[in-house]
């Protein structure tokens, strides 16, 4: 279940993490746009289009659930980052040096994989 994301005028301040699952990238305006198994979702000048076709005007709760959204992938991109950074030996909170999560030969018994970090679902207008 990939997402691509991209918010603002494309005038880029902050990029976020970049992987197969997310593509993140938020600027400086309230433009908006997001892609999720095949749904193309867009705000542009508080019109909502929803693969391309436009469904209705912005409502106040359509703001709060987009800052909530964007609240929850830069929440997620905060502990996917935390998550690679413990992986590594340098980082005070491996202090053994040990537990390389990428290395499943090195622990037989801890051969599961580790659960993913989910991506925040996108806002409810999207899908109307």
């Amino acid at each position: 279940m990939g997402q691509s994301i991209i918010s603002g005028n494309f005038n880029i301040l902050n990029t976020g993490f970049r992987n197969g699952n997310a593509n993140t990238a938020f600027g400086i305006n309230d433009e908006f746009s997001a892609v999720e198994n095949g749904l193309y979702c867009v705000i542009q000048d508080g019109r909502i289009y929803v693969n391309g076709r436009y469904t209705r005007n912005m409502q106040q709760k359509d703001y709060s659930s987009l800052n909530q959204y964007k609240q929850g992938v830069a929440k997620w991109s905060i502990r996917l980052t935390d998550h690679i950074q413990l992986s590594f030996p340098w980082d005070s909170r491996n202090p053994q040096h040990k537990e390389f999560p990428w290395n499943p030969a090195a622990f037989p018994g801890k051969r599961r994989r580790r659960a993913l970090i989910p991506f925040p679902h996108l806002p409810s207008f999207c899908y109307e």
